[in-house]
């Protein structure tokens, strides 16, 4: 009797240990949530803003202490681009930092196609590398092709990784810069802006 009731037991326990979960796979405790959601920002044009920075509208703020160690910000521009007979060359940036003017994605220039409007995503990645601080490592680039235009480019020219103080108010910023006025109307219209934070 006490060999069936010890055979019953076992059988009982067999998908405790059966189907428990390989101590060394991951196990997902991700918390993400849309952050900042912003919609029809402002538009930067060649003509009258050729040569410099223009830091559009729908800048998203984290809280200091917010973006814990592994924390993930993913950020998100729709853009729509009017270029005119002769485009001049373009450049997305993802800025942060106290006042949103430390640059942490720098694409190399690209060449808008002529006569045309084009709409599309721009996203970037960052990756905070360690417990809030006043200077921690943040790795960044873009998450996917920019596809607001033709021929952009998806490579990062700024050195990574970049310091961030994580302790503080951070600024998260979609910053636009025509080389050039070019011909006729060119313009990079901030549709819409969406900050998410995974932690």
């Amino acid at each position: 009797m006490k060999k069936y009731l010890a055979l019953c037991l076992s059988a009982l326990l067999i998908p405790s240990w059966l189907f428990a979960a390989n101590p060394s796979e991951w196990i997902a405790k991700t918390v993400s949530y849309a952050l900042c959601v912003g919609i029809s920002g402002t538009t930067n044009t060649s003509s009258s803003g050729s040569g410099s920075d223009f830091a559009h509208s729908l800048a998203c703020t984290t809280t200091a202490g917010q973006l814990k160690a592994s924390a993930v910000v993913d950020a998100c521009a729709l853009v729509t681009i009017t270029t005119g007979t002769s485009a001049p060359q373009l450049i997305f940036k993802l800025k942060s930092g106290a006042s949103g003017t430390t640059t942490l994605v720098n694409q190399a220039a690209f060449l808008p196609t002529n006569s045309t409007v084009a709409n599309g995503w721009v996203c970037f990645k960052t990756v905070v590398s360690g417990a809030p601080g006043a200077s921690v490592a943040t790795y960044s680039s873009f998450v996917t092709y920019p596809s607001a235009t033709a021929e952009a480019r998806d490579s990062n020219a700024t050195a990574q990784p970049i310091n961030l103080a994580t302790n503080g108010s951070l600024e998260w910023t979609f910053t636009s810069q025509f080389l050039t006025a070019g011909t006729g109307v060119n313009s990079a219209k901030l549709e819409a802006f969406v900050v998410q934070v995974s932690n």
